[in-house]
């Protein structure tokens, strides 16, 4: 049997391991050595379930395929998982009426996973759950612990009462919480990348700043003149752009506050901390998006040409102190 780490023949034989279990805890001890963590695992090319690798002789396998990284890949990983988690269960209860025992119970051990799994990832990331900066940027500004809170408390609810209404309470905040986790896999992404690919996409931001500006104004001239379709798409573009850009801001400061350093809460101008701007920039957002769900076009309109243009502008003073972070860096 050959045993390969990241598509690399492992230069290593097995010492008296007899089923894949053995050969896996044996891996798995030998990556927390160096600070590593395994992210998947493939016998003969298929993917198995952990509760049968114990089932599996080494003598009847051919090829281990073993993917290990390092912290930041295995919290990357596990939000991956955890996602794709949350849209079995939203795809689970979109339909039902009530719940069974059964369903109760698997949601009750699936809401103990997800508490262990944001414990873990908060510890690593140095992430306060009650912050809702990372919480805010499409639903609402509310602490992430909050929405999880709630969602505890509805699944214990669902012994006695699981109605079509619990159900609906459950799934919007289920929502909101996946909205959390698809921003901070985008986020992690984020972390991931070069630094200075990170600081392109921040000078690209603060030069980019005039025409994002135009194009806010452009959005509420083309629903003013009735064409909706075309607003609405550079909109779309246009909100993109900003999660990407505010994104990058964010993973910069991760990589300041696990160095040690200055990080972005620590930048003032005016009076107001880049934090509360950036808040205020992703809040501003998020009110649009319910101003245009709404139809109400003249608050969209009005924070369409004052008030997201205005923010938006004055985010550049605070990009112009990052830039110099990032030159202090180098």
């Amino acid at each position: 049997m050959q045993i390969y780490v990241n598509e690399q023949v492992l230069d290593a034989k097995l010492s008296g391991e007899k089923n894949i279990a053995e050969v896996y805890d044996a891996v798995k001890s030998w990556s927390h050595e160096n600070k590593k963590y395994i992210l998947g695992l493939r016998v003969d090319s298929q993917e198995v379930v952990m509760s049968a690798l114990g089932n599996i002789s080494t003598d009847g396998v051919n090829r281990l395929d073993f993917y290990i990284g390092d912290e930041m890949d295995m919290v990357q990983t596990t939000v991956e998982e955890l996602d794709r988690y949350l849209d079995q269960i939203g795809s689970t209860l979109f339909e039902l009426e009530n719940l069974s025992d059964l369903e109760v119970s698997n949601l009750k051990d699936g809401m103990h996973w997800i508490d262990q799994i944001m414990n873990s990832i908060s510890s690593i990331l140095r992430m306060d759950l009650h912050l809702s900066v990372l919480a805010s940027d499409e639903f609402r500004s509310e602490p992430i612990d909050e929405i999880l809170k709630r969602m505890r408390q509805a699944v214990d609810k669902f012994s006695a009462l699981s109605d079509r209404e619990s159900i609906e309470s459950f799934l919007e905040d289920l929502r909101n919480f996946k909205a959390f986790v698809m921003k901070l896999s985008l986020q992690l992404r984020m972390v991931g990348a070069d630094p200075g690919d990170l600081t392109g996409i921040l000078v690209e931001f603060n030069e980019n700043i005039p025409s994002l500006a135009e194009q806010i104004v452009s959005i509420n001239a083309n629903l003013n003149a009735g064409r909706d379709r075309i607003a609405l798409e550079i909109l779309e573009k246009t909100t993109d752009r900003l999660n990407r850009y505010i994104t990058a801001l964010f993973a910069f400061d991760f990589h300041l506050s696990r160095a040690g350093d200055k990080t972005l809460a620590d930048i003032t101008i005016n009076g107001e901390s880049f934090l509360a701007c950036a808040s205020s920039l992703t809040d501003l957002l998020r009110n649009l998006s319910t101003a245009m769900e709404d139809n109400d076009m003249v608050a969209a309109g009005d924070i369409l040409e004052y008030e997201l243009t205005e923010k938006l502008r004055a985010m550049r003073p605070y990009l112009t102190e990052i830039g110099q972070l990032m030159v202090a860096r180098k």
